[in-house]
């Protein structure tokens, strides 16, 4: 990868924040509003009520077991 790819992406990345704050900028000159982002939302997620949503049963017993080799095997503890 030649050298002044990485070397161009600090001043790419300050101009592109300098042109977004200009956009913002004149917007607001414009309306008087700020832009406002809905953290809550999710494009093409539908909202769940609570109340639909199936409860599923717990299983007390989640761990995963030891497993031993077959009786007789030299490595096997009880002899």
């Amino acid at each position: 990868m030649p050298a002044w790819i990485p070397h161009l992406a600090i001043p790419l990345g300050s101009s592109l924040m300098c042109f977004r704050f200009l956009q913002v900028a004149w917007s607001f000159f414009r309306t008087g509003e700020l832009p406002h982002h809905d953290h809550g939302h999710v494009e093409g997620v539908e909202k769940v009520d609570i109340a639909d949503i199936v409860p599923v049963a717990i299983v007390p017993d989640l761990h995963p077991k030891e497993v031993l080799p077959p009786r007789g095997h030299p490595r096997r503890d009880d002899k």
